[in-house]
């Protein structure tokens, strides 16, 4: 256990040898044991700090069922023949005013036109007998 050197300076201090050795022991071993925990717990840190925790949980089967009530189809609310034929006739007479609406604010325009129609047609007319005369 010990060594040729620790043996020889044991015996050069004059005690008694068996007690020192003996005392030497003691200390190795708790020396040993004190290594030995520190590496035990080194050893369950590291499986500590690397460990993978598996978790399974169990829930019993449930089923759940509910009825519930199909309701008719509602069909859409349809006003009376009389009431549509009203509306019809009351958006009807709202595009008339605006074609009105319409009419009035191109005056200018029509007047051109008309007067273009006219002109057109006096010297169609003039064509007309030229050509009649020939």
């Amino acid at each position: 256990m010990f060594g040729a050197e620790t043996l020889q300076a044991i015996a050069q201090r004059g005690k008694k040898l068996n007690e020192t050795i003996q005392a030497e022991e003691n200390l190795l071993s708790k020396q040993q044991e004190a290594d030995a925990g520190t590496i035990r717990n080194m050893n369950y840190m590291d499986q500590v700090n690397f460990s993978t925790i598996k978790l399974t949980l169990y829930q019993p089967h449930t089923t759940f069922q509910e009825k519930t009530y199909q309701y008719p189809a509602i069909q859409a609310y349809e006003a009376p023949l009389t009431s549509r034929l009203y509306e019809a006739f009351l958006s009807g007479w709202k595009v008339f005013e605006q074609l009105l609406v319409f009419l009035v604010n191109i005056w200018a325009l029509l007047v051109i036109g008309f007067v273009a129609y006219l002109l057109y047609r006096k010297h169609a007319i003039r064509i007309v007998k030229q050509i009649g005369d020939r």
